[in-house]
């Protein structure tokens, strides 16, 4: 059976996020009172990073530490056409419309 290490609310909860190798977050915490607020409170200050990450909690009102793995994803995902637009919007610079004479029938 895996359970979840015990936290309460005023519990100094300490968080260290790596990515790749590299510390991306790390910070102190008295006001979550449990590991999904706490997991809210990293993906609050997450949101640009994408990636597979290690993470180390250590409790130490309670004396535990625990590290586990967390997936971190986009803030939000584009859609295929949306990004296929974006590459050829930049590839291509904008033409202006060719000039035209204005008609009567254009001004009604």
């Amino acid at each position: 059976m895996n359970k979840r290490p015990m936290m309460k609310y005023g519990d100094r909860i300490y968080a260290r996020l790596s990515l790749n190798g590299q510390k991306i977050l790390e910070f102190m915490i008295e006001k979550v009172s449990d590991f999904t607020e706490l997991l809210g409170e990293l993906r609050a200050h997450t949101r640009r990073y994408r990636g597979l990450c290690r993470l180390y909690v250590r409790n130490l009102s309670r004396g535990w530490s625990m590290e586990r793995p967390l997936m971190l994803y986009p803030e939000t995902y584009p859609t295929p056409g949306g990004a296929l637009r974006e590459r050829l919007s930049a590839a291509a610079p904008a033409e202006p419309a060719p000039a035209r004479t204005i008609m009567p029938w254009d001004t009604h």
